[in-house]
C-alpha cells in the first residue's frame, strides 16, 4: 500500500481543517445575520403530508430481514456469529449486509417518491421529486463547491468534538483503548486483498452515504416534520438518531450528532438529498484515505484491537 509520511498527511490535513474552520465560521455568522436559523424551511409551504410510522417500519423491518438473511449466511460460509474484521466471514457478512441496506434504500427511495414533504427550491429541478436527482447545469459548480466547503466545515466540527471526547475518555478509561470502526481496521487486515479494500471504500464513500442520508435526512427528519411540524425538532432528531447508529465508537456519537445538524439544515434550505448524500461522501472518502495512508493517524491503537 502506498505510503506517505505522516506529517505530509498532517499538513493536508491541517489545510482541511483551516478551510474548514473558516468556512464554518462564516456559514454561522452568515446564517444568524441573516435569521434563516428561525426558519430552515424558508418560508416555502412544504407539499404533501411526506412518509409516515408505517413506511418507517416498513424500511427497517426489511432492513432487519435483510440483515438477519447475511448473518444466517455468514455462518453457513463457516464464519463465528461475529467474525473478525477482515476476515473472509466478515467480508461475505459485509458484502449481503450492503445488499440488505440496499434494498432498504431503494424501498425508501420509492416512498420518498410517493410521499414528498418538501418542495423544490430555485437550486433544484422542480422535476426532483425524490430529491436525488442532480441540479440543474448551471448549478452543478456551486453545488460542487458548496459541498467540499461543507464536509470540510463538518471534519472540522467533528474533530474539535472527537478531540474532546477521546481526551475525556484517557481521563476516565485510561486503561482502555477507544474502539475502531471495524472498516479501518480491515483496512490493513483484509482477507480479501485489494478487492477487500475495494469493497470497503465503496460502501463507505457510495453506499453509506447514500443509505444513510436517504434514511435520516430522507424519511427519518419527514416523517418527524409530518408529525410535529416543527423544523428544528425534525433536524434534531434525525441527527440523534444518526449519531447514535454508530454508538459501537461512543467517542464519535456526539461528533456525528453535530454533523447529523449540519446536513439536516442543508436538507430543509436546499430540499434536496443530493448535497447531503455530497457532503457525506466527501466527509467518508478523507477518513478513508487517511487511514489508507497513515493508519496511525486515525486510529493509533488499532493494532490493540477494539
Amino acid at each position: 500500500m502506498l505510503a506517505v509520511m505522516p506529517s505530509t498527511l498532517q499538513a493536508a490535513d491541517a489545510v482541511l481543517l483551516s478551510v474548514g474552520g473558516v468556512a464554518l465560521l462564516g456559514w454561522i455568522v452568515g446564517v444568524a445575520r441573516s435569521g434563516r436559523w428561525r426558519q430552515p424551511l424558508g418560508g416555502v409551504h412544504a407539499s404533501g403530508q411526506g412518509p409516515g410510522l408505517l413506511d418507517f417500519v416498513l424500511i427497517i423491518g426489511v432492513m432487519y430481514v435483510a440483515s438477519a438473511a447475511a448473518a444466517a449466511v455468514s455462518l453457513q460460509t463457516g464464519g463465528a456469529a461475529v467474525p473478525p474484521p477482515g476476515s473472509h466471514a466478515w467480508h461475505v457478512r459485509y458484502a449481503i449486509d450492503g445488499v440488505a441496506k440496499s434494498a432498504a434504500c431503494a424501498v425508501a427511495i420509492l416512498l420518498l417518491a410517493l410521499r414528498r414533504s418538501f418542495a423544490p427550491t430555485a437550486e433544484t429541478d422542480s422535476t426532483d421529486v425524490v430529491g436525488l436527482g442532480g441540479p440543474r447545469m448551471e448549478r452543478m459548480l456551486c453545488s460542487a463547491g458548496i459541498a467540499v466547503l461543507a464536509a470540510c466545515a463538518c471534519h472540522a466540527l467533528t474533530s474539535v468534538q472527537k478531540f474532546t471526547a477521546e481526551a475525556l475518555w484517557r481521563r476516565f478509561e485510561p486503561g482502555v483503548v477507544p474502539p475502531v470502526h471495524e472498516v479501518l481496521l480491515s483496512l490493513h487486515e483484509s482477507a480479501w486483498g485489494w478487492l477487500g479494500r475495494a469493497q470497503l471504500y465503496y460502501r463507505a464513500v457510495i453506499e453509506a452515504p447514500l443509505v444513510e442520508e436517504v434514511l435520516f435526512r430522507g424519511i427519518v427528519l419527514q416523517m418527524v416534520w409530518r408529525y410535529t411540524r416543527h423544523a428544528w425538532l425534525a433536524v434534531s432528531v434525525s441527527a440523534v438518531a444518526f449519531g447514535f447508529m454508530h454508538v459501537t465508537q461512543p467517542q464519535d456519537v456526539v461528533p456525528l450528532v453535530s454533523m447529523g445538524i449540519v446536513l439536516g439544515y442543508f436538507r430543509l434550505r436546499r430540499r434536496s438529498l443530493t448535497l447531503c448524500v455530497a457532503i457525506h461522501a466527501l466527509f467518508n472518502l478523507r477518513t478513508m484515505v487517511f487511514a489508507t495512508l497513515a493508519p496511525e493517524l486515525i486510529a493509533p491503537a488499532a493494532g490493540e484491537g477494539a
